[in-house]
């Protein structure tokens, strides 16, 4: 077996990475492309009942998992906790934050969100100061950025309520869905296009832009309202 990455240029930067399986005479066994923190596997076929039309594949309601619970808006608004065993020889850190409080125990790592989980000073915290910096996918520095956040900068407001802000603004701004490729901050600010990573780039980039600090966190969405025409998801 021969594994092949095919990366996908576009405009002279990469889009996306996908992985091309050979057997020992060149023949394609199959291909994977990494999608949504899952993978879209193509195979060749010679049923002739493989060939038929079928519907558009949804990235999307192809990784959405049924909640076994519904999930009420009184615990939305409560405490949640996260529990993750992790393997012993992985050094994992966590940061903190004024609404995440992070403890470790043996192979576990458990960790609280709520509005008064932790409120110590963490201005000189590493994680802190890195959520203030520009970097090749999140260009807070960009001038174009830095005056699209200036006028929601100088308001005498909280920051939390500076983020709201920056995401209405932000939504006015972003017109179509697009799930080609992988596009940083500054690339989807002026496509005014992306999926929820770009998203969560340009929304990250605006704070940073603003002087907030940002993190760009992944993972499960819970949706109780419709999504794609499915709720109660993951």
């Amino acid at each position: 077996m021969i594994l092949v990455q095919k990366l996908i240029i576009q405009n002279g930067a990469m889009r996306a990475v996908s992985e091309l399986e050979f057997d020992p005479t060149g023949k394609l066994l199959r291909q994977r492309q990494p999608m949504l923190g899952s993978q879209i596997e193509i195979v060749p076929t010679n049923d002739i009942n493989q060939w038929q039309r079928t519907g558009a594949l949804s990235a999307i309601r192809s990784n959405q998992i049924k909640s076994l619970h519904r999930i009420s808006d009184t615990d939305l608004r409560g405490q949640i906790r996260y529990t993750f065993r992790v393997d012993p020889d992985l050094s994992v850190h966590v940061p903190e934050t004024p609404e995440q409080k992070v403890r470790y125990a043996e192979d576990l790592i458990i960790i609280d969100v709520c509005s008064s989980c932790t409120r110590r000073d963490i201005s000189g915290d590493a994680d802190y100061q890195d959520g203030l910096s520009a970097d090749l996918w999140i260009e807070s520095d960009s001038p174009v950025l830095r005056a699209f956040v200036a006028n929601t900068a100088q308001l005498s407001v909280s920051d939390t309520e500076k983020m709201k802000r920056l995401m209405k603004k932000l939504r006015r701004h972003m017109k179509d869905p697009d799930f080609t490729g992988h596009y940083s901050a500054l690339e989807a600010f002026r496509n005014r296009k992306g999926d929820c990573m770009e998203h969560a780039l340009l929304l990250a980039a605006l704070g940073r832009a603003a002087g907030i600090p940002t993190k760009v966190a992944s993972g499960l969405v819970y949706s109780r309202e419709k999504y794609h025409g499915r709720s109660n998801i993951f």
